[in-house]
């Protein structure tokens, strides 16, 4: 473990720190250029930073609006399957399938059902007399099509919610009928409590994974091996941030500003982290705990 631990995490994190400060193109010998890096991707005046403040806005807007939506959807199934007795477990498998399958088929199959001329999607809206916009295409459509991609993923954590709410004791969802309890103050008062330590595992791990979606943006704009200087799609309308880090790194190869990004990007994802771990208190109820 230890020699595994050096040789493929230790190593490779401090090199990763040393180039960030460093001008290297893989070929030549890395050269020291201190804070540059840094001070070219804040600098507001500089290219760089246009796609890195881009990059950062368009990869915030796809976290913050796939969050409370892939919540309100995993809870909302788990809701259904819970008082679904017969035949639950063949739902769970449909429900589960997608995320056992490889992701790259599962992108390619929301490409077609997208497609502006014979997708499904814009198929079905033009039997509703709506004329589809073109998804990927344009920058108002983009993101938000990437989140509907992203709700198709949730069979992992639905699964988790059905078992936590399997454990909720029975005893207290009855004695909250029996004093005439509805349904919509039992789910606020008892069993969204209940499942809080659930959403606060779903929030960190969402935003840990979401920030660094790569693979849905480089199959959708149709990147080839060796990189592809327009992936991000038209006016950068789906440049996250990884996807900026991957085309300076093997488009450009300009290793130590990706370098410089990927640490950026490390300190965003654990600031984010360490504050939803420090507010959890506040809203995050525990069994046994009060």
């Amino acid at each position: 473990f230890l020699i595994g631990f050096v040789l493929f995490s230790l190593i490779p994190i401090g090199f990763s720190i040393y180039l960030a400060f460093t001008r290297w193109n893989i070929i030549a010998t890395p050269q020291w250029v201190g804070l540059k890096n840094f001070l070219q991707m804040f600098n507001a005046q500089g290219g760089r930073s246009r796609t890195f403040y881009k990059s950062l806005g368009v990869t915030s807007y796809y976290v913050f609006l796939s969050l409370p939506l892939e919540i309100i959807w995993a809870i909302s199934l788990a809701l259904l399957l819970r008082r679904q007795e017969k035949g639950q477990r063949v739902y769970v498998t449909f429900f589960y399938l997608p995320s056992v399958l490889a992701g790259v088929s599962i992108v390619l199959m929301w490409k077609w059902f997208f497609n502006t001329n014979y997708g499904l999607v814009n198929s079905f809206l033009g039997l509703l007399g709506i004329d589809g916009p073109n998804w990927f295409l344009h920058t108002g459509t983009a993101v938000p099509a990437f989140v509907i991609m992203g709700l198709w993923n949730t069979g992992a954590i639905l699964i988790i919610y059905l078992g936590t709410l399997a454990g909720i004791p029975r005893e207290i969802e009855e004695s909250a009928e029996l004093d005439g309890v509805g349904w919509f103050r039992k789910f606020f008062s008892i069993t969204l409590p209940m499942l809080s330590p659930v959403i606060l595992f779903q929030v960190i791990t969402h935003i840990i994974g979401t920030f660094q979606i790569f693979m849905q943006a480089y199959v959708i704009s149709g990147g080839s091996g060796g990189g592809d200087a327009a992936l991000g799609g038209p006016a950068d309308s789906y440049l996250f941030y990884v996807v900026n880090l991957y085309k300076h790194a093997f488009v450009f190869l300009q290793m130590g500003y990706a370098a410089a990004l990927a640490w950026v990007l490390f300190i965003i994802i654990m600031v984010f982290t360490l504050v939803t771990f420090k507010v959890s208190p506040f809203w995050v109820y525990y069994r046994g705990k009060g």
